[in-house]
C-alpha cells in the first residue's frame, strides 16, 4: 500500500510540475548546499535500488568539483532521481554509473567562482533506438516494447529537460540499442 501510494504521489507531482511548466510558473530556488553530501545521499538511494536488481551502482565524483555550490538542490535531485530511476528500470544486467566532474571553464567574480559541473548517468541497459532519441523528451512519450516497463507518467524526461533548461543547459543523450545509454547535462 505504501509503495502504491508513493507511486501515485509521484505521478500527481509529475502532472503538477508539468502544469507549472506549461503555465511558465516553475521557478528555481537556488540555495547553498553541500554537493558532496547531496551526491552521497542520492547514490545511497540508487545503490539500494540497483542491488535489488543485482546491478552494480557506481558513483564517480571528480576531486576537482567544489564541495559547496549554489543551485536548486530540490530540482537537481528531481532530475537525477528521474534519470537514475530510468537507468535502473531499463537495465537488467551490468551497471549504472553516476559521474560528476567539473568542466574546464571557470569564471571568477569576487568573492565567488562560477563552475560548470557535468552530471552524467550511464547504464548498460536496453538502449534507445535512434529514431526515438528526441521522442522520449515529449510529454507522455514512452518507449513501446521496452521489456514491459511502462510504469510512470511519461513526463519525467520532459520535466527534467525543462528544469535543466531553466538552469541554462539541456539534457544530452547518446544511446545504442542493447548496449546502454548515457544522459548528461552541465
Amino acid at each position: 500500500v505504501h509503495q502504491s501510494g508513493q507511486h501515485l504521489l509521484a505521478l500527481i507531482n509529475d502532472i503538477l510540475d508539468f502544469s507549472k511548466i506549461t503555465a511558465k510558473k516553475l521557478h528555481l530556488d537556488p540555495q547553498n548546499f553541500d554537493l558532496i553530501q547531496f551526491l552521497t545521499d542520492v547514490a545511497r538511494v540508487f545503490q539500494f535500488r540497483a542491488q535489488q536488481k543485482d546491478l552494480e551502482f557506481k558513483l564517480a565524483i571528480s576531486s576537482s568539483i567544489p564541495a559547496f555550490v549554489k543551485a536548486d538542490s530540490t530540482r537537481l535531485r528531481q532530475v537525477l532521481y528521474n534519470l537514475l530511476s530510468n537507468a535502473v528500470k531499463f537495465t537488467e544486467t551490468g551497471s549504472v554509473t553516476l559521474t560528476v566532474s567539473k568542466l574546464a571553464d571557470e569564471k571568477a567574480t569576487y568573492p565567488y567562482s562560477y563552475h560548470s559541473i557535468r552530471f552524467q548517468i550511464e547504464d548498460t541497459g536496453i538502449g534507445i533506438p535512434t529514431d526515438k532519441l528526441t521522442e522520449i523528451f515529449t510529454p507522455f512519450g514512452q518507449l513501446n516494447g521496452s521489456a514491459g516497463n511502462h510504469e510512470g507518467s511519461g513526463l519525467g524526461l520532459t520535466i527534467s529537460q525543462e528544469i535543466i533548461q531553466l538552469m541554462n543547459s539541456s539534457i544530452q543523450l547518446k544511446s545504442q540499442v542493447d548496449r546502454g545509454s548515457k544522459f548528461y547535462f552541465d
